[in-house]
């Protein structure tokens, strides 16, 4: 569920629920365990964030689950809506917004059925589609966050030590240097 906290009544409302705002799913089918990045203001006042699966243990895609969800709430309206799955087969722990585009790392579970890594994707909220990911996978292990500066670049752990930026008038990833020490960008 999503709550809305009013500072001068002190009170929590839930204002949305992700099932029921995604329509599809079916009982007995995985869920969409957590909210675990940021939920953030677009520039249309719109709030956005993405679930993420939570504990893996014996994850199983398919059915009405497909991956997890980037969901829209709409403040004024109080209505909450699915974007869909823009990563298939994926959970995104971490998000971030800059101007009209949301930036998320997805990951896939552990096992021996899924690749070890990460991507790096990047979402345009005016054209409703992913525009750029990251072209190879990266370590799994690599953090669970991302740095916007003010030109809208994102920065984030690569592989090791690397530090990698994506800059979006590129559309395009590059690393920037390394941390001195063994070390990743996490909260």
């Amino acid at each position: 569920s999503l709550y809305e906290y009013a500072p001068a009544t002190n009170t929590l409302r839930a204002v949305g629920d992700v099932l029921a705002g995604y329509g599809k799913h079916r009982d007995g089918d995985w869920g969409y365990g957590k909210v675990h990045g940021q939920i953030s203001e677009g520039p249309c006042g719109h709030l956005y964030f993405h679930t993420y699966w939570g504990s893996h243990r014996k994850l199983e895609y398919g059915g009405s689950y497909t991956g997890d969800l980037l969901m829209r709430y709409d403040p004024a309206a109080q209505q909450l809506v699915s974007l869909g799955v823009p990563m298939p087969e994926t959970g995104t722990p971490s998000t971030q917004m800059w101007g009209g585009l949301l930036y998320g790392e997805a990951n896939h579970p552990k096992g021996d059925s899924w690749p070890d890594g990460k991507i790096f994707w990047a979402y345009d909220l005016a054209r409703d589609k992913v525009v750029f990911t990251s072209p190879e996978l990266i370590d799994h292990n690599s953090g669970r966050d991302i740095a916007v500066d003010g030109n809208g670049r994102a920065y984030y752990s690569g592989a090791g030590d690397d530090l990698l930026r994506y800059d979006p008038a590129a559309n395009a990833e590059e690393r920037i240097g390394a941390f001195p020490h063994p070390g990743k960008l996490r909260a």
